[in-house]
């Protein structure tokens, strides 16, 4: 019996390694609240580098019906939304995982696009500044007044990237921004998470308890990393 129990902790594991092609980190509870500036892990251009722009984050889990909501909220470093510095959000784009597909989207989100991948353009392209890297993930906007964005999904929230853009009648003065850590993940052994933001991970947790039985202290002491593919642009 025991060994069946271990066989299918291992089979759940291998199942989660054999997606990953990095390896990227479970956001706990204790950070299921937050935010990051362009005082700690935001990089900004035009006005939004001098008045600061800030992406706040707030989830909650309902048990009941699996669901995960994501709630990202844009301001500037004071805490002031729209307007941000005479701008509003042209758009926010969040990565995820390359497997959510728009049946993971679930009701209750904002206006948001199925995942497609977003590359770096020129300056008076769709994406200016963005990071050559891109980025795999949804879209909220366009032109959204609206200082907060909400996605309810089924998928677990690891550490990731966003880029954001402002309002295009302004889009000489390219106000953008994205986290530092943008185009890459952190590890096993990552401590400081300051240049990621909470983002859907490729699977759906908790993982159902019976499944796990005789082996959540592995599992917790594992830190709980999981794996998904990173994004394979073109």
């Amino acid at each position: 019996m025991r060994r069946s129990i271990w066989l299918a902790l291992f089979l759940v594991i291998g199942g989660l390694l054999g997606q990953a092609h990095a390896a990227s980190v479970a956001v706990t509870a204790a950070n299921y609240t937050g935010s990051r500036s362009t005082s700690s892990g935001v990089t900004a251009t035009g006005l939004w580098a001098i008045s600061g722009l800030m992406l706040s984050w707030n989830i909650t889990y309902d048990n009941a019906t699996k669901l995960f909501t994501y709630k990202y909220t844009i301001s500037d470093d004071s805490g002031k939304t729209y307007p941000v510095q005479c701008t509003q959000v042209d758009y926010l784009d969040i990565e995820v995982s390359p497997s959510y597909t728009a049946a993971n989207t679930k009701a209750g989100s904002s206006a948001v696009t199925a995942p497609s991948n977003f590359s770096s353009s020129g300056l008076l392209g769709s994406t200016p500044y963005m990071p050559a890297s891109g980025l795999h993930g949804v879209q909220f906007g366009l032109n959204s007044t609206l200082p907060t964005y909400t996605l309810v999904t089924d998928r677990a929230p690891i550490w990731g990237d966003f880029y954001v853009k402002g309002d295009t009648t302004l889009y000489v003065l390219g106000n953008v921004a994205w986290n530092k850590g943008f185009g890459t993940d952190p590890t096993a052994a990552t401590t400081n998470f300051t240049n990621w933001i909470p983002t859907p991970d490729t699977i759906a947790v908790p993982v159902p308890a019976g499944v796990l039985t005789g082996g959540a202290t592995l599992l917790g002491m594992a830190g709980l990393t999981l794996y998904r593919r990173r994004r394979q642009l073109a």
